[in-house]
């Protein structure tokens, strides 16, 4: 488990080095492999405003800009083919140090002055992208404020700290930060943020008026679906996008990292349906039968048998319970309307249906640990929640909350323990 300082303090206040807390946590069972520092500092490079593009009187595929820096303008060469007046773009001013150790200096390219460069996502090794420059208002979804000179390490935030923790199989909680958290607040005495405490009460209640039955009720103690409307698929703003990579994991779209967010934030996983792939629309969990076949969202198409737990429509399997969902009904660009799945299965069942498939995934991970079904509902609330925030607009709709008296069997550790502080 990827561990982010800043992370962390999102839900606890606490007085200690990443060094101190990395001790803390192994002192307390979770060892901690590593320290890693993810992000990178851009001495030099401020943000810029192209005034003007014009064409290079000596060279086809380069233009002269005029760019205000901040402190006054400057004439840059720049072989771009996206540059245009207007774009707010990172500006490496002369003296800068790129992080691939390149240092800008004044120069004439091709006759022309040039009195810095206009940066390219490759070049500053913010992504694999050397096809144009960073359009900044486009790359940080109006997340940041664009006073020009402004200096590009404050508008990215600092490089990020991340503990690298092993996870015993019998703590399951520790495979989220809320319950890394708690071990922190224990050992060093810090305490609940005001936003932390409020997400710890926060729980979801909905209507009761989804088609949603349990058939295979020891396989499935709990199953909470909750349709929403009104949606817009879209990339997720910088700070989501962020979260994600912290973690390890690449961003998809706000709702597939909105669901993977409460996954290594509360240890619960969640899946997002496209509502109108779901035949019906209804949820039916139950085992597999005979010669069923899905195609999961790796694009492979697998095999089942009866020791396997699905999730199914009126017609056919749509997810592997705890383990992948299917291709038929994945959330897509067109996708407008969506079916939350905020679910408790039974461990050995899901252990074994990942095992027959040759599947493991972040979720099946964390159910074959044992994944307490009393944490859905402040999942699910943290999921609206944050979608409600990148989404402006969406509302919810049909909902059901099934519960049955089956309860995951023993020895699968304790659970995040998220209704209390």
């Amino acid at each position: 488990m990827k561990l982010p300082i800043s992370w962390l303090r999102e839900w606890i206040e606490f007085d200690a080095t990443p060094e101190r807390v990395a001790e803390a946590l192994t002192w307390r069972g979770f060892y901690v492999e590593g320290i890693e520092t993810h992000g990178r500092a851009f001495p030099g490079v401020v943000v810029a405003r192209v005034l003007e593009v014009a064409r290079h009187p000596n060279a086809d595929r380069l233009s002269l800009c005029r760019v205000d820096g901040g402190a006054g303008e400057l004439r840059v060469v720049c072989g771009a083919p996206n540059v245009r007046a207007g774009m707010i773009v990172p500006l490496a001013t002369v003296g800068a140090t790129l992080p691939g150790g390149t240092v800008i200096r004044a120069s004439k390219i091709r006759g022309e002055e040039s009195q810095g460069m206009l940066c390219s996502a490759r070049e500053l090794e913010l992504a694999d992208d050397h096809e144009g420059i960073v359009d900044l208002e486009r790359f940080l979804d109006g997340d940041a404020g664009f006073t020009l000179g402004r200096p590009l390490d404050e508008v990215l935030g600092p490089p990020e700290t991340v503990l690298e923790v092993e996870i015993p199989f019998n703590r399951p909680d520790g495979l989220g930060v809320v319950g890394l958290a708690r071990e922190v607040r224990a050992a060093l005495g810090g305490r609940w943020t005001a936003a932390g405490s409020r997400r710890l009460a926060a729980r979801w209640s909905g209507g009761d008026d989804f088609d949603l039955e349990i058939e295979d009720r020891e396989g499935c103690p709990r199953y909470i679906a909750q349709a929403v409307e009104g949606l817009a698929i879209a990339p997720s703003p910088l700070w989501l996008r962020r979260r994600i990579e912290a973690v390890g994991q690449r961003p998809i779209n706000n709702v597939v990292d909105a669901t993977n967010l409460v996954l290594f934030e509360l240890g619960q996983p969640l899946h997002a349906f496209d509502l109108d792939r779901i035949e019906g629309p209804a949820i039916r969990v139950r085992r597999a039968r005979a010669g069923e076949k899905i195609v999961t969202l790796d694009d492979r198409e697998r095999a089942l048998d009866p020791e396997v737990l699905v999730i199914a429509d009126r017609a056919r399997p749509v997810a592997v319970a705890g383990v992948m969902g299917g291709a038929g009904s994945e959330v897509g660009a067109g996708t407008t309307r969506l079916l939350l799945e905020c679910a408790g299965f039974d461990p050995v069942r899901i252990r074994r249906g990942a095992k027959a498939l040759g599947l493991s995934t972040e979720a099946s991970k964390r159910y074959e640990r044992g994944v307490d079904p009393g944490l859905g509902p402040a999942a699910a609330a943290r999921f609206l929640e944050v979608l409600a925030a990148i989404a402006p607009g969406i509302r919810r709709g049909a909902a059901r909350d099934r519960e049955t008296a089956t309860r995951p069997r023993a020895g699968c550790g304790s659970g995040p323990r998220v209704a209390r502080g």
